[in-house]
């Protein structure tokens, strides 16, 4: 065996075949999403074997396949970005000067968790980052919008009206129907000097059923860590969103996220404790944010004892305090999401 191989338990080139005779100078491409995927993508990085998830739609000359219709086949100089948990990103150079994203998700993975199509990117709300175009074809769903200019933000002033923006943007969301499922400081983007809440090209019809959201587990609900420990579906709820924005808010003035990334077991056993709540509860109160109190109910393990976002950006200052508190306190930097440490360990 040698070259490129896309790898399934019912394809031409299974699991078991990869590992009778794995190649050290091949590529394989593996579906992502899939338990037996996972374990075998860890073992072949171990042995030193290039192993990628397959979710790039390359075309075999390693050129980028788009869509071949404006704007998609209008874009030029397409470089990888980063990969991300169901996507990939790519940044993109257009004749207007304009630098592009585009997000390249597979189209089963969406299908196979019960996401309806991006109506969101027809939505257009104010404070929710603009998903220029969307297209499918028979593997992938692409999503266009304009590269956000950074993802950083410091000081009091620039956090409260950062997160009043953001409040507003996920109370029209919720207003409209929708249910983002994935708010954290690395969804939040700057553009020309305003915070948008971004990521929203699957995001989910308030009350549908979901098998298994994808989200950050740090930033996941108690609801929802409680379905994913007993494998149960989810009704989507704005509650979710809620807990998760005031996360987020306290990431935007600490530093520090709730829990190391990745720990599941942690965060599981956390949960079960039930204690973890309280902490948060108090972490929200002792921070020196407007409302605290109200994003103390965010906390709430009970959904229905939560405010709703309109309610928390009632409460927020529209505009920050004055100027000269711009330099108060540490703020954040959403793209690095740097680890200074976490609300409970």
């Amino acid at each position: 065996m040698t070259g490129v191989f896309w790898v399934d338990d019912k394809g031409d080139v299974t699991p078991a075949d990869v590992l009778r005779h794995p190649d050290s100078t091949a590529t394989y491409f593996l579906p992502p999403g899939r338990a037996w995927s996972t374990v075998l993508y860890h073992q072949l990085r171990a042995m030193g074997i290039d192993v990628r998830w397959a979710t790039t739609p390359m075309r075999p000359n390693g050129e980028l396949f788009l869509p071949m219709r404006p704007p998609w086949n209008e874009l030029f100089g397409i470089e990888m970005y980063t990969r991300g948990g169901m996507s990939e990103i790519y940044i993109a150079r257009h004749p207007s000067g304009h630098d592009y994203v585009v997000k390249v998700i597979p189209l089963k993975l969406v299908q196979r968790l019960g996401y309806p199509e991006p109506v969101i990117a027809r939505l257009h709300l104010e404070g929710v980052y603009p998903i220029e175009a969307w297209a499918t074809d028979e593997r992938f769903l692409y999503l266009l919008m304009l590269k956000a200019d950074g993802t950083a933000f410091h000081g009091m002033g620039q956090c409260l009206r950062c997160l009043y923006r953001v409040t507003r943007a996920l109370a029209n969301l919720h207003a409209r129907g929708w249910v983002h499922c994935d708010v954290k400081p690395s969804n939040i983007f700057i553009l020309k000097g305003q915070a948008y809440l971004a990521d929203p090209g699957i995001a989910v019809p308030i009350g549908q059923i979901l098998n298994r959201p994808r989200c950050s587990l740090r930033y996941a609900p108690p609801e929802w860590i409680d379905a994913f420990i007993h494998q149960t579906p989810i009704r989507i709820e704005p509650a979710a969103d809620v807990y998760a924005l005031a996360l987020t808010a306290l990431y935007l003035w600490t530093g520090l996220h709730p829990y190391p990334e990745g720990d599941r077991p942690l965060i599981f056993a956390m949960h079960a404790d039930g204690r973890v709540y309280d902490t948060l509860r108090e972490a929200a109160l002792s921070a020196p944010l407007p409302a605290s109190d109200i994003f103390a109910r965010c906390f709430d393990p009970d959904p229905s004892m939560r405010p709703d976002a309109a309610e928390i950006a009632s409460a927020l200052p529209a505009h920050g305090p004055a100027a000269g508190a711009d330099n108060d306190g540490p703020g954040g930097d959403f793209e690095r999401e740097r680890d200074r440490g976490t609300l409970v360990s």
